[in-house]
């Protein structure tokens, strides 16, 4: 069964790496305006990513396929506490590679349109109608969130609107 478990770790990877090599590309170009920048950015392995601190391209975090770059400031890097639960920001990134284990090359552009959706029903790309993030935004990170609960908790007055009300966006 050891090579059972291995072939399929082999396969989820190798299916999310389209997305990897996307991150990684980000990753180096990030690494070097960290450099040009004078900070010391530091690479290391865990929660399921190449993970990359120090980054000035991003505010808090961004996780590409197997590949995590994570801002400049303390609050945002992958061991600092950040729920009540406990979890911390790198939680929830993990859960994004576990999301692009399972979409492959269709990740990217999955989570690109539903972010678009979101910021247009819900006025924010993090909204509840992006499945993508709320899952992992979720107090217990969890790489979804069911359909059905992310249409009940947009608000009533931006269904079947696209751009939904403005009350619903501030």
């Amino acid at each position: 069964m050891p090579s059972k478990r291995l072939a399929v770790f082999a396969m989820r990877k190798l299916w999310a790496s389209p997305n990897t090599v996307v991150g990684a590309a980000f990753a180096i170009a990030s690494l070097l305006c960290a450099w040009a920048v004078g900070r010391r950015p530091k690479l290391s392995l865990g929660h399921n990513a190449i993970q990359v601190t120090e980054s000035p391209l991003v505010p808090t975090a961004i996780a590409l396929g197997h590949v995590v770059v994570y801002g400049t400031s303390p609050r945002w890097q992958p061991g600092r506490l950040c729920s009540r639960s406990g979890q911390c920001l790198a939680h929830e990134e993990m859960q994004h590679t576990l999301q692009a284990e399972v979409l492959g090359p269709l990740y990217l552009p999955a989570h690109a349109l539903l972010g678009i959706a979101a910021w247009l029903i819900d006025g924010r790309w993090h909204g509840p109608t992006n499945i993508l993030e709320t899952g992992p935004h979720a107090e217990e990170p969890r790489p979804w969130r069911s359909l059905s609960a992310a249409v009940a908790s947009v608000p009533s007055g931006s269904r079947g609107s696209p751009a939904g009300s403005r009350a619903d966006r501030e």
